[in-house]
């Protein structure tokens, strides 16, 4: 199940059917556990899964008390004194050592060998405050809030402390895999799925890899270029991606016309998300700040 952006934060209004939930922003991963084990760890689109990269996580599963569940969850990193933190599923031992890692819990699908995604939301998270213990380091279930009354003061309040936002539910809603017509986020920044069409020419210290990534979104069913963005990315970061891309075929330019800043155009097959300010008329992206590559996003599903 998914939520819908909303630009008018909460000045749209919220009656008293929704409840509020802090939004962590990390890797969705959707836990099965069958009698007794987890058998799989898996990411949005079904094609990874990350039981072995998360040891953490899978060991205190044991204590989750049902036998055969499936539970819907962020894989959140959060820095030393409880900030979360951006850092994919994909990364490695010796990059997640200064983080904690928890697996957070926001809705569960199946109880029993039954589905329960007929049953109304608040029902399902009386069901996951039953089957998960409280004292668990690593799978904690997401707070709930009911008090419309508060819920500008908790957004404002999550948003100065550096969150990413909140989730607004519907209280009777349903899971729906793939909807969005009950859930609604509201976060600090726009951000965007885009493709990595290509790079551009590097200067400076940048000579000898590259400036910034060339980004494509789909738009009616046609790829069309979007921006560049440079900023955000770590020498780590610029180091791996100068690496995957230099050994990527070359195409030529998806977009059609002169592009002489671009370095080489590649297949878009690499996702990466960026936040931004705003979107011109043409659809440029304006001060794009990479974020992050994701692994759980489809190419196709980069539209605006």
């Amino acid at each position: 199940m998914l939520a819908e952006p909303r630009k008018d934060g909460l000045s749209g209004g919220v009656n008293k059917k929704y409840i509020l939930q802090e939004k962590f922003d990390g890797t969705r991963g959707i836990m099965h556990i069958k009698n007794g084990n987890v058998v799989g760890l898996i990411n949005r689109t079904c094609d990874s899964d990350y039981m072995s990269k998360f040891p953490e996580i899978i060991s205190e599963a044991k204590y989750i008390k049902a036998k055969d569940c499936i539970l819907d969850g962020e894989i959140t990193f959060f820095k030393k004194g409880g900030h979360p933190f951006f850092l994919t599923a994909n990364a490695k031992p010796e990059t997640k050592k200064p983080y904690d890692i928890k697996y957070m819990v926001f809705d569960i699908v199946a109880l029993n060998g039954k589905s329960v995604k007929g049953l109304p939301l608040m029902d399902r998270l009386k069901l996951l405050e039953q089957i998960i213990p409280s004292n668990l380091n690593h799978i904690k279930v997401i707070k709930t809030f009911q008090d419309t009354g508060k819920f500008q003061k908790m957004y404002k309040q999550i948003i100065k402390r550096e969150g990413e936002g909140v989730i607004l539910k519907h209280k009777e809603s349903k899971y729906v895999a793939g909807s969005r017509e009950h859930w609604i986020k509201l976060k600090k920044q726009k951000d965007a799925d885009c493709v990595i069409v290509g790079i551009t020419n590097g200067t400076g210290r940048r000579k000898w890899t590259f400036g910034a990534l060339v980004l494509g979104q789909y738009h009616n069913g046609k790829l069309q270029y979007v921006g560049n963005v440079g900023v955000g990315l770590s020498d780590a970061m610029l180091a791996d991606l100068y690496k995957v891309i230099t050994e990527m075929k070359e195409i030529e330019n998806p977009f059609g016309g002169k592009m002489g800043f671009v370095k080489k155009f590649i297949s878009p097959t690499i996702v990466a998300e960026v936040k931004y300010l705003e979107r011109t008329n043409t659809g440029i992206l304006r001060l794009p700040v990479f974020s992050r590559i994701r692994t759980d996003k489809h190419p196709k599903d980069c539209t605006f």
